[in-house]
């Protein structure tokens, strides 16, 4: 799985991202990755994820956990995408 953290972008231990700067990981069928990132308000957060022959989803959610964005097309090619403007400066977290 390639995830590309296009601009600034849930439990196990959050790996942290860079904005900018590409994370590259494997992933197991049921197996997910965990990543936060602090980003200001009304910054754009755009996250993109990759698979390679497994089907994934793509979650952000703000720091109280609500979700802000979901994505899961059900395929195993092709990327999963999400943008949004944060509504609020603090952590947010990104699950794939």
């Amino acid at each position: 799985v390639w995830l590309l953290l296009l601009i600034p972008v849930l439990a196990q231990t959050p790996e942290g991202l860079t904005p900018g700067e590409s994370v590259s990981s494997t992933l197991d069928a049921n197996q997910s990755r965990n990543y936060q990132l602090t980003v200001g308000a009304g910054e754009y957060l755009g996250v993109s994820a990759t698979p390679d022959g497994i089907d994934i989803s793509l979650r952000v959610e703000d720091a109280s956990g609500k979700p802000l964005a979901e994505v899961d097309r059900m395929r195993e090619e092709g990327s999963e995408d999400a943008f949004l403007i944060a509504p609020a400066a603090g952590e947010y977290r990104v699950a794939v």
